[in-house]
Formats: structure tokens, sequence, C-alpha cells
């Protein structure tokens, strides 16, 4: 649950309170039902720029400040490492802020273009080694020029001098990485280390067709280093190679789902991977086959509690399968229910509405069985409850139960494994009360004999973890 305030004038001040003399956002997430809060605060200059950030992140109400300053432009200048200097959450300048560092921020300058020419590293021990980033063009015989012809990749000499734009970026250690782009913008070569480069070649549609490795330009060996991708009239891909690998197909319906697929096992073996989709676009069938369905077709399954349907989903109005297998079937809407495949995987009563959501998977294991696994959902989208068959039958079911803000509280499973009764795990969760971080989990496991194990972590005034500690 947030609470967001906008801006406040001129209202009384006191210590832990927001400054009301800065434009300002504040956010307040509640926590629990005594209403536990983290705060956090967001302040802007005269002009609407972010300048300093405030929330709480200690394990003990303790909070951190972040800030940004601008040079005389407008542009960010100045990115001050968080600090935490108590509890407020008022306004302060950097310069009334103690960091212990004479550099406690990174910073960035520009050329006269506004591009960024240097960028520094929070902390006096980074600060005489930026980051750069030059501009240039690129030289005669500097970057290969490779295309493309229908499918195949051409190689023709070398873009002309300063016909591409070249970005050099130089680490704060000093390694390199040049970037060559097109007047549209593409990467056309990324050179690493003075040597390593790496090309990307496009069509007359701007579409990637292939990216060739430092390898491939050793050993001009497409099919064992490079990569490949076509595609269609409407930009859909349909061909997909790697390195060292067959290829991949790709098929679609009239509305751009994909439908088919297959790569090099499929293909030795005659087989296709299907996908079958209903009006909502969700896929609710997957499996093999040894037809390709038809492209033109847009085909809507529907669920029906009273039909077989295809591979005994329940679901029909399909294309046409030859040899087909099962591999997925997706429900949706609480409609798993109504199939033979969930009879044994009942779960509560809800008053909360399940539509879109989904409620139900079957899977087929590769010994033959059928595995399912039903969900129910709270009005968060949260799986509060599930229950699955799994390998040989057995059943397992779970219950979970979560925070005000969706994190995971209490979970606990019960699981049938063949001898000696069921096996119970139980698990829980705490979150601080100022941060929300996670500050324990427990866990238990019983089959005739209970074990606990317990862990508790604690975080500093930034809210990082320091400590972790177990029983």
């Amino acid at each position: 649950i947030k609470q967001l305030l906008g801006l406040l004038l001129f209202a009384p001040v006191c210590v832990l309170a927001q400054s009301t003399d800065q434009n300002y956002v504040k956010t307040e997430t509640v926590l629990n039902s005594s209403g536990s809060t983290v705060k956090s605060v967001q302040y802007y200059n005269g002009l609407g720029y972010p300048t300093v950030s405030v929330s709480t992140t200690g394990d003990g109400g303790q909070t951190s400040y972040s800030a940004i300053t601008y040079d005389a432009l407008g542009r960010e200048e100045r990115k001050y490492a968080p600090v935490s200097i108590g509890s407020s959450i008022g306004y302060d300048t950097p310069t009334g802020i103690s960091y212990g560092d004479n550099t406690p921020y990174g910073r960035t300058q520009y050329d006269a273009l506004d591009r960024p020419v240097s960028v520094t590293t929070p902390g006096s021990a980074f600060a005489s080694s930026p980051a750069t980033i030059a501009y240039a063009a690129n030289a005669a015989n500097e970057v290969i020029r490779y295309g493309v012809s229908g499918n195949s990749l051409v190689q023709d000499g070398y873009y002309p001098a300063t016909t591409l734009t070249k970005d050099t970026h130089t680490d704060a250690d000093g390694k390199k990485v040049e970037t060559f782009k097109n007047l549209f913008g593409n990467i056309v070569m990324q050179r690493v280390g003075g040597s390593l480069c790496t090309y990307y070649v496009y069509d007359n549609l701007d579409r990637l067709r292939f990216v060739l490795p430092p390898k491939y330009q050793s050993d001009k060996n497409l099919a064992a280093t490079g990569y490949e991708y076509r595609y269609d009239d409407r930009g859909r891909i349909t061909y997909k190679q790697l390195p060292g690998a067959g290829y991949t197909e790709y098929w679609y319906d009239a509305a751009d789902r994909m439908i088919c697929m297959r790569d090099a096992e499929m293909r030795s073996s005659s087989k296709y991977r299907f996908f079958i989709y209903d009006k909502f676009d969700r896929l609710v069938v997957q499996g093999l086959c040894t037809n390709c369905l038809n492209s033109s077709t847009v085909w809507n399954a529907t669920f029906s509690s009273g039909s077989a349907g295809v591979l005994g989903t329940g679901y029909s109005n399909t294309p046409a399968l030859t040899n087909a297998e099962l591999e997925i079937a997706n429900y949706y809407d609480g409609n798993q229910s109504a199939n033979s495949r969930f009879s044994s995987l009942s779960l509560s009563s809800t008053s909360v509405s399940q539509k879109s959501q989904l409620t139900g998977i079957v899977t087929a294991a590769t010994n033959g069985e059928v595995l399912a696994q039903a969900m129910l959902y709270d009005l968060k989208g949260n799986i509060t409850s599930s229950k699955s068959k799994g390998i040989g039958g057995r059943i397992a079911s779970n219950t979970n139960s979560y925070t005000y803000t969706n994190k995971l509280s209490q979970s606990t499973s019960t699981i049938g494994v063949g001898y000696g009764g069921n096996m119970t795990v139980s698990e829980s969760f705490g979150y601080n009360g100022y941060n929300n971080q996670q500050s324990s989990h427990t866990l238990t496991v019983n089959h005739g004999t209970a074990a606990n194990g317990s862990v508790s972590y604690a975080h500093n005034s930034l809210g990082r973890l320091s400590t972790v500690s177990r029983s």
C-alpha cells in the first residue's frame, strides 16, 4: 500500500519530517496492520530536476541520503554516493553532509556538444582514474564492409573514411572498447582490446542478419562461428543459425503468433513443435507432431468441460495434428477443475475471481506419465494454494501467505513421499519493520521427526547486508 504526498508548503517542521521549504514527493509504504511504514522523499529544484533523495534503509530506522548536482547548463555533473546521517528525512545539501571522503561523488564532464567525455567513480581513490569516451570517425581500411545478398553474406571491401561514427570507451583500468555505428545508429563493428572485432551485418530494412565474432575473422567458417537470422515479409524471424548448431525454423499464423518450430534434432526425426492459443493469445497446448500447421488460418482454441478435445486437454477448435504428442497444456480462469487430470487436485473454494490467471498446468513426463498442478490466487496475483501430482502419482500441496508488500510470509507444503506418512515442510519469513528487508528465515521439516533451521539477517544503515547468523 503506498501513499503519495505532493508539494507541501508552510507546514510545521518536526525533527523527523521532510523539509517543507523544498519541492518534494514523499512516499510511504505501509508494511503491516500496526501502521509501520517505509518512508522516502525525493526533493527537486526549481526547474523540476531531482536533487536529494532520502529513504529509510537501516534496520534501526536510519535514513540514507544521495544527491545529484548540475552544472550551469543543467547537465548532471556530480552524483553523490549514499550516506547515512541519522533518522531524519529532511533536506540537506551535499556540503552539509560529512562523508569522510574528499571526493564522495562521481563526476561527469561534457564536450561542447553535451556528450559525456569523462566519468569518475565516487571516492578519492578513483578520482584520478576516470572512464573516458572519445568521439571520432572511422579511418580508411579500418572497418570491413559486409553486406547481404539474398540469404548470403558478402564482403565488399572497407567502409570509406568518415562514413561511420567511432566511440572509444576507456575504463578506469585503461581497457578500451571501440564502437562503430552507421548513419542509422546501428552498431556495425565493436573492437575490444585493440584487435578482437565483432561485426554486425544488416539488410536493406535494417534487420540484423549476421553476427560475426572475432573467431570468424580468422577462420571464415560461418556455420561454426557465426550467427545468422532470416525474416519473412512481416519482419518475423523464420530462421536462426547459432555457432556450431543446426539451424532452427519458425512458422507463424496470420495473427503473428508462432505456431510451429523445429530445430536440428526435431528435423532428424521429422517432427515439429506446435503451439496452440486461445482468443486472448495465451498458450493453451504445446506438443510435437509430424505436420506443420497451416499459417494462413488463425485458430483460437476454446475449452469445453464436456469435450475430450485435442489430446484429452478439453480444448477444441484446434488445427489438425498428425501423430501428435502432448508436452504442455495450460488452463486459465479456473477451467482446470473440469478436466479429469485434475480430479485429485481440488482446491478450497474462494470468492476471489481467478479470471486471467494461469490456474492449471499439465506436463507430459519423458516416462509417459502425465503430471499436473493446480493453483489458486489472491487479489494481488499471489499464489495462495496449490496442489500437484508428480511422478508415481504422489500428491504435494502448498499454502502461502504474504505481507502487505506481497513478500512471502508463511509457506507450508505437505508432500506424499510414498513411505512413512507425508512429509511436512514449513517456512516462515520475517521482515524488518523499518526498511522491509528480510530479517529471518525459519525452516521446519517433519517426516516422523522434526528438524529445524533458521537464518537471521542484519543490514547496516544503508540497507546493505552486514551479517548472516545461522542456527
